[in-house]
């Protein structure tokens, strides 16, 4: 009688090669989640940044807003200390 051995299936090999290949793609997604992340965060900063010069502006009284016909600035004779 000759007796023939199968191939046994590995499976915690195969699990782990699994579970290894999962890590790696979660790995990946965490990684770009956080640059993601970074990226709007800097994109918020650099729009509150640019926000707070613009109301800034309108309070040294630099900004005329053709739209609303509103004009921030106060009369070169009535600015104090020759802003």
């Amino acid at each position: 009688m000759t007796v023939v051995s199968e191939p046994v299936l590995d499976l915690n090999y195969r699990s782990d090669v699994a579970i290894g290949r999962l890590t790696t793609i979660r790995q990946a997604i965490i990684s770009g989640a956080s640059a993601c992340c970074g990226r709007f965060l800097a994109a918020l900063h650099e729009s509150r940044r640019k926000q707070g010069a613009i109301e800034l502006a309108r309070y040294q009284h630099l900004i005329y807003d053709a739209d609303t016909g509103i004009h921030f600035s106060m009369n070169p004779a009535d600015r104090p200390f020759g802003l």
